[in-house]
């Protein structure tokens, strides 16, 4: 059994208790806010709208772990002082080890500190198939291999 088929709500094809509510929101977008929900209004945070209550979302660049806080409209650091990141080994070290559970122990990691830090979405993991160990972004893909 995987780990899809033992966490409700993971399991494709099954509805979310949210289904007909976001599917009232989105009957009442305006094409302008549909269109605003998918462009930044900041450096990781799409934008919102007020009118119906829909927040932005936001989102953390990370494929170490999440990522410390930037500033809203430059890569600076936002200086925080109660500011904490976790930062993990290369995605490829992981994908190594053929080992689902830790994958899965990796992945649920990630997700609560996500949460603890406010955040909706993590742009990671991603895979690619690398060309050469060159490139200067290698160490955030999983492996070439697309199984």
């Amino acid at each position: 059994m995987t780990h899809a088929q033992k966490s409700p709500g993971l399991v494709p094809g099954i509805s979310s208790k949210y289904d007909a509510e976001i599917n009232r929101l989105v009957a009442k977008l305006t094409l302008e806010e549909k269109v605003s929900m998918l462009h930044g209004n900041s450096m990781f945070a799409t934008g919102g709208v007020p009118r119906l209550g829909i927040p932005e979302l936001k989102m953390a660049d990370g494929p170490l772990g999440v990522r410390e806080e930037i500033s809203r409209d430059s890569w600076s650091a936002a200086g925080w002082t109660n500011d904490f990141a976790t930062y993990y080994p290369a995605a490829g070290a992981l994908a190594a080890t053929w080992n689902t559970r830790l994958a899965y122990a990796f992945g649920n990691s990630v997700g609560q500190e996500l949460r603890a830090r406010g955040k909706d979405m993590l742009l990671s993991p991603a895979i690619n198939i690398v060309r050469t160990p060159l490139g200067g972004r290698t160490y955030e893909y999983l492996t070439e291999d697309p199984f």
